[in-house]
Formats: structure tokens, C-alpha cells, sequence
């Protein structure tokens, strides 16, 4: 019961079975529900759901992945749902009580900034390294952290640029 109770949730009850890219279309299907949350829930209560998030996931993906042999299932999905959770946390104070069209397009921006760093995290990094260093649940959360903190960091760097907060050098090569 406890491992099919960890494996229910560590896919996030059966979304990690998706036949086509899991993890990505996950994310879609949990981005209306999390920008509800945002709109609805204040930024310091959506940050304590993502450590409850983070600490659920940790316990059910080491039971899912020890009853794996240690490697990393691509059912497991819960991961992703809280990098994406993070990314949108840190704009939520944005989007509280507030649905204009500004805050829509700042969530699906960083929706698909967030998904476009993790296909070239998962396909051009080392991901499996990270869980093989851990040797634990941590090390199948700590890619999606990493994507969800570079998200961050490339969407602010990208609106400091657009908005002429930030100045962008250019070098010449001769």
C-alpha cells in the first residue's frame, strides 16, 4: 500500500504515464491550476505548498525510486510540477487579485522559458549525474531546481533588457 501509494503521487496520480513527453505535458495541464492558486492564495502561503510539495515528493520518489533499484523513472513527475510551482512563486505577488492580461502573459512566458531550459537541461545536460550524486530523491529534484532557478534568472535578465533596466554589451570580433 505505501509503495503504491508513493508511486501515485511521485507521478502525480498517473500523469507521469503519459505516452508523450510526461514531464512537459504535466506542466501544461498543472499551469491554469497553479496560476488560479496564484491568484487566489498570497506568495507566503504558495511558498510554504511548495516546500510541502517538495518534502511530500522527497518521501514518495525515494520510496518509488528504491523499490527502482535507485534510477530514475520517467513516470516520476512531481518534480517538475514543483520546479514549475517555484518559477510561478516568485511572480505570484503579481498575480494576486490581479488577472490582467500583463500577469497572463508573465506566467505563460515564464510557463514556456521554464519548459524550454528544462528540454535543453534534459538534453544537452547531465541530468542523470545529478541523481547518481545524490543517490537519493534529492538528486531527481535538484535538475528541477537548478531549471527553475536559471528560468528565474533568465526572465528577469530578459525584462531588465527589454525594459532598458540592464545594458546589453556587445563585443566585436574582428
Amino acid at each position: 500500500m505505501k509503495i503504491y501509494l508513493a508511486n501515485l503521487i511521485s507521478s502525480l496520480f498517473g500523469l507521469g504515464r503519459l505516452p508523450v513527453a510526461p514531464a512537459s505535458l504535466t506542466c501544461l495541464i498543472l499551469m491554469p491550476f497553479i496560476i488560479l492558486l496564484c491568484f487566489f492564495v498570497e506568495q507566503e502561503y504558495l511558498i510554504w505548498l511548495s516546500v510541502l510539495v517538495f518534502l511530500v515528493g522527497l518521501i514518495s520518489v525515494g520510496v518509488a525510486i528504491r523499490r527502482k533499484y535507485n534510477k530514475e523513472i520517467s513516470e516520476i513527475v512531481i518534480d517538475d510540477a514543483f520546479g514549475l510551482l517555484t518559477s510561478f512563486v516568485v511572480f505570484s505577488g503579481q498575480l494576486y487579485h490581479n488577472l490582467s492580461l500583463s500577469a497572463v502573459i508573465t506566467y505563460v512566458a515564464v510557463f514556456i522559458l521554464y519548459i524550454m531550459i528544462s528540454n535543453l537541461f534534459k538534453h544537452i545536460g547531465r541530468t542523470e549525474e545529478y541523481s547518481k550524486l545524490f543517490n537519493n530523491a534529492f538528486g531527481i529534484f535538484f535538475d528541477d531546481i537548478l531549471i527553475s532557478l536559471c528560468t528565474i534568472a533568465v526572465f528577469f535578465y530578459s525584462r531588465g533588457v527589454i525594459m532598458g533596466d540592464i545594458h546589453v554589451f556587445v563585443i566585436r570580433i574582428r
